[in-house]
């Protein structure tokens, strides 16, 4: 075995079969993922006005707002493969679409607090349905040599989707903040509808794993642990940069919320441009080379923020466009080493609820670190805020690229050691 053996051959075929969906079929399937992955976004921006304004509380609850979505992700990730063998994708993904709908409509309306927070962690299940279903079509509707391509495909309309709502979000934020939600409602029922249009075009009820054609799926190439744990790094540090970078460019640089919302949108529309090229480039040089360039990047640029009060917008745009083009190797590798593990909608729902559970973390983190700093009055002038904020950038870019070693190192040695025991698949997608 060569020395580059373990990278190459992370381009091998797949053991999971593909499905055929016609080019418009794809598209459609692209589309809802960009209406699925806009409302969240929205809100960043708007949460001082949303929640901290309209109901009188700490910045603390900005977070918990943000992150309490994740009860609802874990309870429904054990019924994903009941819910695939009793439903179509088609009809799945419509009923979870008009669920998610009701719930942004629901939060829309003065209910408190308290109900707000109840709302939005039960509607972290329909959403969590609908992109994990999403995301399994991706992965199984084309050649498994062009998996890194698809998933670059899919993390430009994931980004594009995160773009469209900082920025939406920003301008709601000052005009009509409560809209976000009403969008939100709006772009669920669309993307329902869609879904009810293609169903007939979908996979139907999921195939029994005794199907001959699922016969390979029983033996997974690569565990799937490496790759949740690299999209939980990935989720999370952008939920640090979306959620904590929003509340440090408003609340301590003193930035307007669009602003605010435009800083993180250049790293995102960066990786809308770029996602795509580096998945076609990780399918031919190897999805671990790009992998081990991009990581280092990424979690460097976001540590870089720690400087911007110091060094000024100038620095800010410098380390927000260095994420945008290091990160555009982030989700069409780590999406594509999960999807060699199997590819079904249960892989791609243990990969979302990792990356949610990153996403949870850091935003609880970042919350628990916030909630505590000094105000504008405090008797040092804000030197010890400053402090906080350079080491929470500091400490969650050092976290990110230490994890990403250990997922690397957790693919490669699962390579060159023997192949000893073969776990087995639930479903298909």
């Amino acid at each position: 075995m060569t020395e580059s053996a373990p990278v190459d051959d992370m381009n091998a075929t797949a053991d999971a079969p593909s499905v055929s969906l016609s080019p418009w079929v794809t598209c459609c399937a692209y589309l809802m993922l960009l209406l699925a992955t806009t409302p969240d976004a929205m809100f960043p921006p708007v949460l001082k006005v949303l929640l901290v304004e309209r109901y009188d509380v700490g910045i603390g609850s900005a977070f918990w707002f943000m992150a309490v979505n994740m009860i609802g992700v874990l309870a429904v990730l054990p019924f994903l493969p009941w819910l695939r063998r009793v439903m179509s994708p088609g009809r799945l993904i419509a009923t979870a679409a008009v669920i998610n709908g009701v719930c942004y409509w629901l939060m829309s309306l003065p209910l408190g607090l308290e109900w707000t927070l109840c709302i939005r962690a039960f509607e972290g299940a329909p959403d969590m349905v609908v992109l994990a279903s999403l995301l399994a079509l991706v992965g199984r509707s084309g050649d498994e040599e062009r998996r890194g391509f698809r998933f670059g495909l899919a993390g430009t309309v994931m980004m594009l989707g995160l773009v469209i709502g900082l920025v939406s979000g920003g301008i709601f934020g000052e005009r009509f903040p409560s809209g976000v939600f009403v969008v939100g409602a709006i772009e669920c029922g669309v993307l329902a509808m869609i879904a009810v249009a293609i169903r007939r075009h979908l996979p139907q009820r999921g195939v029994q794993v005794g199907h001959p054609v699922e016969v390979h799926r029983l033996h997974r190439r690569y565990p799937i642990w490496p790759a949740m744990l690299m999209y939980f790094c990935d989720r999370g540090l952008g939920g640090a940069l979306t959620i904590a970078g929003a509340v440090y460019l408003t609340f301590e640089l003193g930035m307007s919320s669009s602003l605010a919302g435009r800083l993180p949108a250049i790293t995102l529309f960066l990786m809308v441009i770029f996602n795509g090229p580096v998945g076609w480039l990780a399918d031919r040089v190897g999805l671990l080379r790009v992998r081990v360039v991009a990581f280092p990047l990424y979690g460097l640029a976001f540590l870089g923020l720690s400087l911007g009060d110091s060094l000024g917008q100038g620095w800010l745009y410098l380390m927000f466009s260095l994420m945008g083009c290091a990160g555009a190797g982030l989700i069409p590798t780590s999406l594509a080493l999960g999807a060699r593990a199997g590819g079904g909608a249960t892989d791609m729902g243990l990969l979302q609820t990792s990356g949610q559970f990153g996403y949870f973390i850091a935003i609880v983190a970042s919350g628990l670190w916030v909630a505590g700093m000094p105000g504008p009055i405090a008797d040092d002038g804000g030197v010890r805020s400053d402090l906080d904020w350079s080491l929470l950038f500091i400490v969650f870019g050092l976290a990110y690229i230490a994890l990403n070693m250990v997922a690397i190192l957790g693919v490669v040695w699962r390579k060159i050691r023997p192949r000893a025991h073969a776990i087995t698949c639930s479903e298909s997608t």
